[in-house]
């Protein structure tokens, strides 16, 4: 179910938004400004790191550090933690060790609950239908 206030983006607006980021830099306020206060400065600065594929800056400690850059879930991520629901439950830790070294396990268990895993259909789907 969806929020009935939540903002929906359309491919002009995106466009708009690359448009006036390489017009402007990264003066938000400045770009939501233009958009004429449709959206907030912050949410215009995230839908631009989403529409470029950087969600977070990079870790600081890379070469100290088995995880690698923060981004978004991949459909191959999301296809792995699937299986590892069904193999492994709700284990987020066992998950995070076999599967996952680079996330935590918080990031994890908020994924699978994003993806709609919950325990009670990875049961479901786990019994054959003629039951």
């Amino acid at each position: 179910m969806s929020n009935p206030h939540r903002f929906e983006y359309t491919e002009d607006m995106d466009n708009k938004i690359k448009e006036l980021v390489l017009k402007h830099g990264k003066k938000w306020s400045k770009i939501s400004d233009c958009l004429c206060n449709v959206v907030t400065e912050d949410a215009v600065r995230n839908r631009y790191k989403r529409l470029s594929g950087v969600a977070f800056r990079p870790c600081e400690k890379t070469h100290h550090s088995v995880r690698p850059c923060r981004h978004f879930w991949t459909a191959e991520e999301d296809e792995r933690l699937v299986y590892a629901v069904q193999v492994n439950g709700t284990n987020w830790h066992k998950i995070r060790e076999h599967e996952f070294p680079y996330k935590s396990r918080q990031a994890i268990r908020n994924r699978a609950r994003r993806v709609g895993l919950t325990l009670f259909k990875v049961i479901a789907s786990l019994i054959p239908p003629e039951f």
